[in-house]
């Protein structure tokens, strides 16, 4: 595991369990499709009007199955993308980015002074 985490983000409260599901997601879904070992690196970038928080993992992306699976599948990016729409007000919050080898999960936060809004 590798922190990218800008010195001026680190103050910064990031609403509770955004993070998490995506570094779940990281781990099951890296240790699936990753040819060596797992890589994740988490990074975080503050500006004066927006933070943005980034998950990337070694691996390949994992398509959701068309076929209605036992468990719901997506479940953790579903609930990270439905609260960032609430708090964030966008059509989509998360920008999910991948090639041959990395899967890139970020979402960008707008600051208020200084704080991200609170999740309501």
């Amino acid at each position: 595991v590798q922190f990218d985490i800008d010195p001026t983000a680190l103050p910064i409260p990031i609403p509770p369990l955004l993070l998490q599901p995506l570094v779940e997601n990281a781990l099951k879904y890296g240790g699936l499709t990753s040819a060596d070992t797992l890589h994740i690196q988490i990074r975080a970038h503050a500006s004066d009007t927006e933070l943005t928080v980034e998950v990337a993992n070694s691996g390949t992306w994992v398509s959701p199955s068309p076929r209605p699976p036992r468990r719901r599948a997506s479940i953790g990016l579903n609930n990270v993308r439905e609260r960032l729409r609430r708090l964030v007000k966008t059509a989509d919050p998360l920008t999910i980015a991948a090639d041959s080898n990395e899967v890139r999960v970020s979402f960008r936060l707008p600051l208020v002074s200084g704080r991200s809004p609170p999740l309501s």
